[in-house]
C-alpha cells in the first residue's frame, strides 16, 4: 500500500500549501511519528513527499489557470460536425455529444438539471465506464494479431488508441484518470506485479496531481475519486454475485461514498440515483456502439433506434427526478460546512474500510 501512503502524503503537502492549515501539518507529523515507530525510512520518505507536494502546489498556484473550452483539434471538430449532421432528434444529438465527446453543453439547461437531480450526470460524460468499453472493444478488434503471433501487441496498441481518443476530446480529468488507471494496470502486469484496485486509483490520482496540483480542488476530480474508491472498498460485497446485485451494490457504494460531498457542493441528498445502474447503465454500451456505427454508416434504421433509446433513457431520468422530488432526498434540506463535510467523509470511508475487513 505504499502508493496509497505516497498519495496521502502528497495530498497533505498540497493542502498545506493551498490552505495554510496548521492542522494538516500536525496530522502529517503525527502520522509520520506513528509510522516511524515501525518503519523509520518510509516515514522520512513520506515527509519528503509531503514537502515536495507543498512546493509543487506553491509553484502551480503562481501559474495562470488553463481556460476551459472545447478542444480545437481537427478530429474533435470532425466528430462534432458528424454528430450535428445526424438525422436524429436534438435530444439524441445532445446525448451523442455527451457519450462520445464528453460534452454536456449541448443539453438544454432544464434537461441538464434533471440529469443532475437523477444522479446521472456522470453517465453523459467520458469516464471510466466509457474508457473501459472502448479499451475492451479495441482488444477484441485487434484479436486477429494473435494469428500472426503478435498477441503481445494487442494491449499496448489498444492503450495507445485510448490515449489518442482521450487527447481528441480535450483530456477531460475523468477520462485521463480512467486511462491512467488502465496504464498503471498494464505497467504492473508488464513488471510482473498485480496492483490492487485501490493502488491503481492512487497511482492515477497521483499522476494527475503531479501534472497539476490544483486538480485536488476540482469538484469532478474529488467526486470521481471518491466514487471509484467507494466501489473498490465495497468489492467484497458484490464480488461473485449476480449481475443485478453487482449493479445495485456498485451504484449504492458510489452514492454513499460521495454523498457528503454532493450535499456540500449541490445541497441535495439523492436517494434513488442507484436505480439508473439497473435500468440505464446496461443500455449504454449498446447505445454507444450504435452511435459509432451510425457515424460510420448512414442507416436510417440506426437513427430510429438511437431516438428510441434516447427517449427511453430520458424518460427514466424524469421518473427518477420525480421520485427525488417527492421524497426527502433531492431537496435542499441541509448544507453542511466544510469541516462537517470532511468529518462525514472520513466517517463514511472509515465505515467502508471497517466493513471491508470484516
Amino acid at each position: 500500500m505504499l502508493i496509497v501512503n505516497v498519495l496521502a502524503a502528497f495530498v497533505a503537502g498540497i493542502a498545506m500549501a493551498e490552505t495554510g492549515s496548521v492542522a494538516c501539518i500536525f496530522i502529517s507529523i503525527i502520522y509520520a511519528a506513528c509510522l516511524y515507530l515501525r518503519r523509520s525510512r518510509q516515514a522520512f520518505f513520506l515527509l519528503l513527499v509531503a514537502l515536495f507536494g507543498y512546493f509543487l502546489a506553491l509553484h502551480d498556484a503562481s501559474e495562470p489557470r488553463p481556460t476551459v473550452s472545447e478542444p480545437e483539434n481537427r478530429a474533435y471538430r470532425l466528430i462534432a460536425s458528424r454528430i450535428d449532421g445526424l438525422d436524429v432528434s436534438p435530444l439524441s444529438k445532445s446525448l451523442a455529444h455527451g457519450l462520445i465527446l464528453g460534452n454536456k453543453r449541448h443539453f438544454e439547461r432544464g434537461k441538464l438539471q434533471d440529469i443532475r437531480a437523477a444522479g446521472m450526470s456522470h453517465i453523459f460524460s467520458v469516464s471510466g465506464f466509457h474508457i473501459g468499453i472502448i479499451y475492451l472493444a479495441l482488444t477484441v478488434l485487434l484479436k486477429p494479431l494473435c494469428l500472426f503471433g503478435k498477441h503481445k501487441l494487442r494491449k499496448p496498441i489498444a492503450l495507445a488508441f485510448v490515449w489518442i481518443y482521450v487527447g481528441w476530446i480535450g483530456l477531460p480529468p475523468s477520462a485521463v484518470r480512467a486511462a491512467t488507471m488502465v496504464t498503471a494496470f498494464l505497467a504492473a502486469l508488464r513488471l510482473g506485479r498485480e496492483l490492487e484496485s485501490l493502488e491503481k486509483l492512487s497511482a492515477a490520482a497521483l499522476m494527475m496531481l503531479l501534472a497539476d496540483t490544483r486538480q485536488l480542488w476540482s469538484v469532478g476530480f474529488q467526486l470521481s475519486c471518491l466514487a471509484v474508491g467507494g466501489i473498490v472498498l465495497a468489492r467484497p460485497w458484490y464480488e461473485d454475485k449476480s449481475w443485478l446485485v453487482q449493479s445495485i451494490v456498485v451504484s449504492l457504494a458510489a452514492q454513499l461514498a460521495t454523498m457528503p460531498l454532493v450535499a456540500y457542493y449541490f445541497h441535495i441528498v439523492p436517494l434513488f440515483s442507484w436505480l439508473q445502474a439497473v435500468v440505464i447503465v446496461p443500455l449504454l454500451p449498446f447505445l454507444l456502439f450504435i452511435l459509432v456505427g451510425r457515424l460510420l454508416v448512414p442507416l436510417r434504421a440506426l437513427s430510429n433506434l438511437i431516438d428510441s433509446l434516447s427517449t427511453w433513457i430520458f424518460s427514466i431520468a424524469d421518473k427518477i427526478t420525480d421520485l427525488e422530488t417527492l421524497s426527502l432526498g433531492g431537496q435542499p434540506l441541509w448544507t453542511p460546512s466544510a469541516a462537517t463535510t470532511c468529518a462525514l467523509q472520513a466517517v463514511t470511508l472509515g465505515g467502508f474500510c471497517l466493513l471491508r475487513k470484516n
